[in-house]
């Protein structure tokens, strides 16, 4: 095996690792419209089936071209890289889905704590992260509003011409 088809074959790899990040990222983002392991599945399969599809299609098929050079290490690129594609959807379509759900599922036990319904490791809502300090005083609703500006204004160069300048 050469250099290059070492290369080619890392390349796979990659490809490989690049589609099981993404798989990950939108079954964590799928939201809490999702609630059950099995529906998010569901929903990030579907989410991520034609990105994969043209990420393992689109090489070969740009690579049939190259086919008509009558060169040993083109051919041999070629078979890797419908190799990598093969691996890489086989993966995609059978083992992650069923090891998400089983390191969700069946390995969730290690995220629950006692007297709990859920999992812990579920995201909070957006809602419940804003935090208003009250530094034990009182809160008056009109206080709320009326806030120095913090941001940074350069002092003018020039000044303010006198009332009724221009009048």
């Amino acid at each position: 095996m050469n250099i290059v088809t070492l290369t080619m074959a890392l390349a796979g790899n990659a490809l490989t690792c690049v589609i099981v990040m993404a798989f990950c990222y939108s079954y964590s983002m799928s939201g809490k419209s999702q609630i059950r392991a099995g529906v998010r599945i569901q929903y990030t399969f579907q989410a991520t089936l034609v990105p994969v599809l043209f990420a393992c299609i689109v090489p070969v098929l740009t690579f049939l071209p190259l086919l008509y050079v009558d060169v040993p290490v083109v051919h041999h690129l070629f078979k890797i890289v419908v190799l990598n594609a093969a691996a890489s959807l086989i993966h995609y379509l059978f083992f992650l889905p069923n090891m998400m759900l089983a390191f969700s599922e069946r390995f969730g036990f290690s995220c629950t704590s006692l007297n709990c319904a859920e999992l812990c490791c579920d995201m909070d809502d957006e809602s419940s992260i804003y935090y208003i300090p009250t530094g034990g005083r009182a809160i008056h609703p009109e206080g709320l509003y009326h806030h120095p500006s913090y941001t940074y204004a350069p002092k003018p160069l020039m000044n303010a011409p006198p009332p009724h300048y221009l009048a």
